[in-house]
């Protein structure tokens, strides 16, 4: 059941003619309407409203001036190719929406530098195993990080 300022907000919004209501709204502002005095003064100030707006005459517009406000670079809505060629949308597809550069380069940009941090330390050899082997590599990382969780537990 709708309440009195739901109607009050239908009427505002639509007008007293239960006709130009939304569809889902007409059966329950009707059954207000029929049985709160309220809901009737509502809608009687509003069907004077509607009155006097449906006196005002509607402006014609020409067809030079529809032409020329179309004619204004901007005023419609055209649709641009993105920028990028071939390698937008092929990162377009892979990410499955129709986007532009500005929304791809950030994450390629984190992608360029994780892969070059890799590489340099992959080609820095920061840790040296060429004299040992994985098993002896894997203790000495250890001893290294127990002995530094020792010393900050020994503080």
């Amino acid at each position: 059941m709708m309440n009195i300022q739901q109607f009050a907000a239908l009427v505002g919004a639509y007008g007293s003619d239960p006709e130009r209501w939304p569809r889902d709204q007409q059966t329950p502002g009707q059954a207000l309407l029929d049985v709160s005095a309220e809901a009737q003064s509502i809608c009687a100030d509003s069907a004077t409203l509607d009155a006097l707006l449906n006196e005002i005459e509607k402006p014609q517009i020409s067809p030079e001036l529809t032409q020329a406000i179309l004619a204004i670079p901007g005023t419609t809505n055209q649709i641009r190719p993105l920028p990028g060629g071939r390698w937008l949308k092929l990162v377009s597809v892979i990410a499955g929406s129709n986007i532009g550069w500005r929304f791809v380069a950030p994450q390629l940009t984190g992608l360029a530098a994780a892969a070059m941090v890799g590489f340099l330390i992959g080609a820095s050899d920061l840790i040296a195993t060429e004299t040992l082997s994985p098993v002896q590599t894997v203790y000495d990382l250890s001893d290294v990080i127990f002995d530094d969780i020792d010393e900050e537990v020994s503080l």
